[in-house]
């Protein structure tokens, strides 16, 4: 059958190609994530001269970056962001040093299919949501 816009796509084929994007697509996503957050870290120290420290664990599968605590607060531990990717789940779980309660992004193909997303984020626009608004407070938008 076809439309106007071209053969129409069937849902089996629509599920063979996301199926494929999900087998290859999510270890370069999560190395993304990662090369973004090494980015997004690296212009906050040199712009803000905060020091953070990013740690991927060795199971490739935790993002950790802390960051000292703010000034003029004396004896505060120092805070943290952690992402712990679930695979099988195909979704990211975030912890923030104040927060009791995890945040998960579930990870989705893009509307154009071509790629896959972190809810409705791509990695650069998380790294700098978590790491700049969430664990430093940061406002980007003035």
């Amino acid at each position: 059958m076809e439309d106007h816009n071209g053969p129409e796509q069937s849902r089996i084929d629509v599920k063979i190609k996301r199926d494929n994007l999900f087998k290859g697509g999510l270890e370069d996503l999560w190395d993304s994530l990662w090369q973004a957050i090494e980015i997004t870290c690296n212009k906050i120290t040199s712009h803000w001269s905060i020091p953070l420290t990013k740690k991927l664990n060795d199971g490739n599968s935790v993002i950790r970056v802390t960051a000292p605590p703010k000034e003029g607060i004396m004896a505060q531990p120092d805070r943290f962001l952690e992402i712990r990717l679930h695979r099988e789940e195909r979704k990211i779980v975030v912890r923030l040093h104040c927060d009791s309660t995890p945040s998960v992004y579930l990870i989705k193909p893009d509307p154009s299919a071509e790629s896959l997303r972190f809810g409705d984020f791509g990695s650069v626009a998380i790294s700098e949501k978590l790491i700049a608004e969430r664990l430093l407070e940061l406002n980007l938008n003035s």
